[in-house]
């Protein structure tokens, strides 16, 4: 049974009412059959009753449950009460929630995920090397030390009472920053980030009389736990709730027809389904769907540089190695058995589109071009491609030459020279990505032509259109252009997004209050950020966290602390200070700063859509460090946490992980070894 899955039991009709097969066995088998009073523990010391105690225990469990049926004293399910409508809608919402819990981070079901990496599912991000192979061998090490114990007693009788070394064998927490910080006596301690490492901080502050507001005004932790993990993971949310709540705003309805269609050519090669076998047929499906949007199709590719402000968007899966230096030498080539785990590697993305910008080049595709105009985007070139005197003409074509990276901003530089030939036409853009309708409402009011964007796909049911000239003319000039501002601040795939609190909640404060429209609409516009514009986005990140009176960051977090976990008795100030939740307040300002340095320069490249420059500004500069030719985020300048909570740091703060390896020689008692060791 265990085998087939049954791992839990359901005792009644309710829906939601499975318990583990143990659990089920402690509350039915044992409480029948055990002494109401006392319990088996104080059933009797003799050897043989407890033997025939036990031999009899499941016989007697079922006399004594049937007793209880025959006497009506074991209640009756009623499950009628599952059945009413707010408890069907309550449980459909729940499990929606827990849908899209997991699809913010890492859905461990999709067959993309499949590609035999590790992943830590609240964070969807690939472990490390030595963090696989010990949590997947765990058993092995295990039993491979445990006859290694075996065998030493039998060749030692004295080694059962030696102490037995402990097992470093690394796991998710493993993989958490550490930090080495220097003080004043230029010793040098180290904090490893863990979720209860905030708490052990300010326990220490308060013990050593250190004054808590001063103290809110540092990180405290490695990596600021309120945009990200204690691995250095940047915070995930669900961005397309933003293109949802935008989208109810405009009612839906479609083209009348079809001048012109940019696609995103990675979302496009995402959607095949049954995928031919080999190149050449891959790169007939992928024109065949392409030619067939409209008589003139752009076909937008992303560029994979490096480094890139992405690279940790792009780390956060791993790399495939398999496809370092991928090489698709001709159409009759066979494709990777696992052709969507593929697409997770840059290089065989790059393989790939390289080789259908040139196998579209051969005479076998002149009927198929015949009628069409075809645009390729890839890299710093643009080519066209058409059929002239039964010969597939291609050329390049300077006006589409930029320097974007990302397809999303490329589209709208295509979408640009789309509207400048097609004045007045039907503009469609294909693509899922919310980023894509921002940046089209960031710029919609300076490109002419009606605008609309293809989102969805068909297999699921959610194709649809959303007309963006007409959602970009009831938001205003004003609130689009602060759009890019807020979309880039609260998360997206370059920034950490805020903790629980999403996208939905912010445009809704944003758009209560004039200033913040204006102080998010000024993002990106220049490198320089000025002292009104920090105000402002420290009083928005307040009324985020429910203080709309305050203007500080600082002060709001020592505030929620103090709201939250302030001890009820003077004599007991420590109280409760252990288990606090850094997630749960605001950055303070100097995290606050770096994150608005980053969300500027995004909203600046956003901007940029409409120009073939995509930033001007060096990321360096922005939020960012270079460190071994790859761009990480830069969390906060300045001390991680006080002079004075720093000098009092020991070997039990944050340490612990670091000591263990450091100490080779530490030890546990063979009685304490369980089983699974």
């Amino acid at each position: 049974m265990l085998l087939s899955g049954g791992l839990s039991v359901r005792r009644s009709s309710k829906t939601f009412t499975r318990t583990p097969v143990d659990l089920t066995l402690e509350q039915t088998i044992n409480a029948d059959a055990a002494s109401r009073m006392t319990g088996i523990s104080a059933f009797t010391q003799n050897e043989s009753a407890r033997s025939r105690w036990m031999v009899t225990h499941a016989m007697r469990s079922a006399i004594l449950g049937h007793l209880f049926d025959m006497a009506g004293l074991r209640k009756q399910d009623d499950s009628t009460k599952n059945l009413t409508h707010h408890r069907i809608v309550r449980d459909n919402n729940d499990v929606n929630k827990i849908i899209s819990g997991i699809n913010e981070t890492l859905n461990p079901f999709d067959e993309i995920a499949q590609d035999g990496n590790l992943y830590c599912l609240s964070t969807g991000k690939a472990t490390s090397v030595d963090v696989k192979n010990d949590l997947l061998h765990c058993v092995e090490i295990g039993d491979k030390r445990c006859n290694t114990f075996i065998k030493e007693c039998f060749e030692d009788p004295a080694r059962f009472e030696n102490p037995i070394s402990r097992s470093k064998l690394k796991n998710f927490s493993s993989d958490a920053i550490r930090v080495k910080l220097t003080v004043k006596d230029r010793k040098v301690k180290e904090l490893q980030g863990t979720r209860d490492l905030f708490g052990r901080l300010l326990y220490l502050a308060a013990s050593n009389n250190v004054d808590l507001a001063l103290v809110f005004r540092y990180p405290l932790t490695p990596v600021p736990l309120t945009i990200a993990q204690v691995d250095g993971s940047v915070n995930k949310t669900d961005k397309s709730k933003l293109m949802h709540k935008l989208e109810e705003r405009v009612k839906n309805s479609k083209p009348v027809s079809r001048d012109a269609c940019a696609i995103d050519a990675m979302f496009l090669i995402r959607t095949l389904v049954n995928v031919p076998a080999t190149f050449g047929e891959i790169a007939k499906l992928v024109l065949t769907r392409l030619l067939g949007f409209a008589k003139r199709v752009d076909f937008v590719c992303d560029s994979y540089k490096t480094p890139s402000i992405k690279d940790i968007e792009h780390g956060i899966r791993g790399s495939d190695a398999t496809h370092t230096n991928f090489i698709i030498s001709g159409p009759d080539q066979k494709r990777p058995k696992d052709f969507n785990a593929s697409l997770k590697s840059a290089n065989f993305k790059t393989a790939l589109l390289h080789f259908l910008v040139k196998e579209w080049k051969r005479t076998s595709y002149i009927e198929q071009i015949r009628g069409y105009t075809l645009f390729v985007g890839l890299d710093d070139k643009a080519y066209q491609y058409d059929v002239k005197d039964d010969s597939i003409h291609v050329q390049e074509v300077p006006s589409l030459v930029c320097n974007h990276e990302e397809a999303d901003t490329r589209l709208i530089w295509h979408v640009k020279h789309m509207c400048e030939s097609y004045k007045g036409g039907n503009i469609i853009i294909r693509s899922s990505d919310t980023d894509v309708l921002i940046i089209l409402l960031t710029n919609a009011h300076v490109i002419p032509g009606q605008l609309w964007l293809d989102v969805g796909v068909s297999t699921n049911n959610t194709r649809r259109y959303i007309d963006v000239s007409q959602l970009a003319h009831s938001l205003g000039a004003e609130l689009c252009g602060a759009l890019s501002g807020l979309h880039a601040f609260t998360g997206c795939d370059y920034t950490a997004s805020f903790v629980r609190k999403g996208k939905v909640r912010p445009l809704a404060l944003m758009e209560k209050e004039q200033r913040f429209i204006a102080a998010f609409a000024k993002l990106g516009d220049s490198a320089h950020k000025s002292s009104d514009l920090l105000t402002d986005m420290e009083a928005f990140v307040c009324s985020m966290y429910g203080k709309p009176n305050l203007t500080s960051v600082n002060t709001a977090r020592h505030m929620l602390f103090d709201q939250h976990f302030a001890p009820k008795q003077k004599s007991q100030p420590l109280h409760k200070i252990k288990g606090t939740d850094p997630s749960n307040l605001p950055p303070c300002k100097s995290v606050l700063l770096e994150k608005l340095k980053r969300a500027n320069l995004v909203a600046s490249m956003w901007k940029n859509a409409i120009t073939p420059e995509s930033y001007k500004w060096a990321p360096e500069e922005n939020g960012w460090l270079l460190e071994n030719g790859r761009y990480v985020i830069n969390w906060f300048e300045g001390q991680q946490v006080p002079e004075d909570v720093c000098l009092h740091i020991d070997d039990n703060v944050g340490t612990d992980m670091a000591n263990e390896e450091e100490d080779e020689t530490e030890y546990c008692s063979s009685s304490d070894v369980s089983d699974s060791d």
